[in-house]
């Protein structure tokens, strides 16, 4: 490492890539190595549901919000190679850069969250964002 780092948490490397995402005032990072092998993770912070999405084995994670549904990818989508979720009611969801898009009726939209991809040591040293680290187990 370049420049030292005064504060750590050993739970990750201190290079590890994360997904930090804070709501309401709570904070969670997922951790990509993790996001790669599990692709879609339905999830609530500061009592808002969240689905969070990674598009390329990891890279390029976005959070959505969910409101009641839970998502699951399908594996096959449309020809032109986008990303396709499903909810429980087996409708058909987009993954777009700004929301996830209903298919069926495309004026129904989650919007996407805010969230910023950084290394573990660079989300941690915020004191606002000590809470939670994601798992996925």
């Amino acid at each position: 490492m370049i420049f030292p780092v005064p504060e750590r948490a050993d739970v990750l490397e201190t290079k590890s890539q994360v997904l930090g995402l804070t709501l309401n005032g709570k904070s969670i990072a997922y951790p990509l190595e993790l996001l790669s092998r599990r692709l879609v993770v339905n999830d609530t912070l500061g009592g808002q549901d969240l689905v969070v999405v990674a598009i390329d084995r990891g890279v390029g994670a976005r959070a959505y919000q969910r409101k009641t549904h839970e998502f699951s990818l399908l594996l096959t989508g449309p020809e032109d190679g986008s990303l396709i979720l499903t909810d429980l009611n087996d409708r058909r969801w987009r993954v777009e850069e700004d929301a996830l898009v209903l298919l069926e009726d495309p004026r129904q939209r989650l919007l996407r969250l805010p969230s910023r991809a950084s290394y573990w040591f660079g989300w941690y040293r915020f004191p606002s964002r000590y809470s939670d680290l994601c798992w996925l187990g």
